[in-house]
Order: structure tokens, then sequence, then C-alpha cells
């Protein structure tokens, strides 16, 4: 059986789409934000507010509810 692009590309797609939509995509679990920041040396005075920032910004969308559903977890 011979594959060609566009068969190969409809297979992963629907392959793609399954995964989007299986029963792990929506699990409990927290979703990961990272953030490399400079907190300490010279640059910690631009660091520090912009990880306080994300800080409060991750704060209120978890007591809002989470994004879809899920709470958020920084990493910094």
């Amino acid at each position: 059986m011979k594959v060609d692009r566009r068969r190969f590309l409809q297979g992963t797609a629907a392959i793609a789409a399954a995964g989007m939509f299986g029963p792990n995509a929506w699990a409990e679990d927290p979703i990961n934000v990272a953030s490399i920041h400079d907190l300490s040396g010279g640059l910690d005075i631009y660091g520090k507010p912009m990880v306080d920032a994300l800080t409060l910004a991750v704060e209120e969308t978890d007591a809002a509810g989470g994004l879809l559903g899920r709470q958020i977890k920084l990493i910094s």
C-alpha cells in the first residue's frame, strides 16, 4: 500500500485531533506557566516587579476558576 502525502497528513491530523479531545487532555493537573526573570544582580530591579505582576495575574486567574477549569502553577 502506497501512502501519499495527502493520506499521511489526514492520518496525522486525525490522530492529533483524537489526542486533543481525549480523556487526558482535560485532566485535573495544573497548567504549568514558567517565567525566567532576573531576581538577583543588577537587573533585579526589572525582574522582581515582573514576577510580582505575573504572580498576581496567576492568583487572580486561579481565584476566578482557573484557565479552562484548571488551576495555574507558576514556576519561576
